[in-house]
């Protein structure tokens, strides 16, 4: 059902309303200097809010909520871009209720709730070389790149190699985990690179193979519904400008090849709404088609994101392209989504790969 339900839409909207009064420009503003880039007054809102929760089961004070509907508070969080790792947090809160184990829930989800554990994910891929090898010992070596929210997290969800196959690692930031803080594109959120030098993992803290699986896949489909926001507030706004700003003694919103442009951007926009949809529905139902519907939301929603903001800025004209803009934050952000988690390139050549029957890439 591409549809929202009804309690999507109210979700939605008190998101919408929430996120309007206490995450505005000059919030976010004001945290791009800060070391962390995190606001950790936003986040105990949140949290406050039950957004940290929303997928937890109600004995660890959540609402069972379904990956779709994790899929709508990002959506609006991708729109005012507010700091925090509340993304990646979701992603390895509906993996734990999948695929943990009682212990694991017990040992994480009870911070996860609260606000006060926050995990963060180290996924590898195409975009990211480093391998992490599990010795017999099951300690940790190698490098990892691109890992959001690190210096404000409790716990580092990585995939590893092991003896019997990849698996993930549940990590509380231990002795030998270092990381140093990357220079990206996107100013609103810090990433690092993250160094294992022989860190200890706990036997009774390492996921199936089949989580790794889960967890890229909820990843990805999240950061589609964050880049959905991100493009659906830049097309706002420049549906609103065209309408304000005058040239040659007309509405530049009247011009033909203005409206060209806008439609372009907004069939380029319903189409990521689709496939992001499509992608929740299919990874939370575990449908058969579940890779396939990733490959194709993060392949759209991606370039969509992309091109939608770039058209924004050069229709705002020379405004569009002063740091006192939003539209460039936007933009940032599109461009770093675009690149991590696998770049829309690589997602169609896992689904070709896939639609002919050939054994995609890990």
């Amino acid at each position: 059902m591409l549809l929202p339900t009804e309690d999507q839409d109210m979700l939605r909207q008190a998101a919408r309303e929430f996120l309007a009064d206490r995450a505005g420009s000059e919030r976010l503003r004001a945290t791009l200097d800060t070391p962390s880039g995190h606001d950790a007054e936003l986040w105990k809102q949140i949290s406050g809010l039950g957004w940290t929760a929303l997928a937890l089961p109600e004995e660890h004070g959540g609402l069972d909520a379904a990956l779709p509907d994790l899929a709508v508070v990002i959506e609006q969080c991708g729109r005012t871009l507010i700091p925090g790792p509340l993304t990646a947090v979701s992603a390895v809160g509906w993996l734990f209720v999948r695929h943990a184990s009682a212990g694991q829930r017990m040992a994480v989800l009870p911070g996860v709730a609260d606000g006060e554990a926050i995990a963060v994910c180290s996924i590898g891929g195409p975009d990211n070389s480093g391998v992490v090898a599990a010795s017999p010992g099951l300690r940790l070596t190698g490098v990892r790149r691109h890992v959001s929210d690190v210096a404000v997290a409790s716990h580092v969800i990585v995939d590893v190699d092991t003896a019997e196959g990849p698996a993930l690692a549940v990590l509380e930031t231990p002795p030998g985990l270092s990381w140093l803080e990357e220079h990206t594109i996107d100013v609103t959120r810090r990433y690092y690179t993250l160094r294992f030098d022989d860190v200890p993992v706990k036997t009774d803290m390492l996921l199936g193979q089949a989580a790794v699986t889960e967890l890229l896949r909820a990843a990805v489909v999240l950061q589609c519904a964050e880049s959905l926001g991100v493009a659906a507030r830049a097309f706002e706004m420049t549906c609103s400008y065209v309408q304000q700003r005058s040239q040659f003694g007309r509405l530049i919103g009247s011009f033909q090849a203005i409206k060209h442009r806008i439609a372009d951007m907004y069939i380029e926009l319903e189409g990521a709404r689709v496939a992001t949809k499509d992608a929740a529905e299919a990874v939370q139902a575990g449908r058969p088609d579940a890779a396939y519907a990733t490959h194709v939301a993060k392949s759209w929603t991606a370039r969509a994101a992309s091109a939608i903001t770039s058209e924004a800025v050069q229709l705002h004209g020379g405004i569009g392209f002063t740091w006192e803009h939003d539209l460039h934050l936007l933009q940032r952000r599109a461009k770093a989504n675009e690149l991590v988690l696998g770049t829309p390139a690589w997602h169609d050549e896992q689904l070709t790969a896939a639609l002919g029957d050939e054994t995609p890439a890990p």
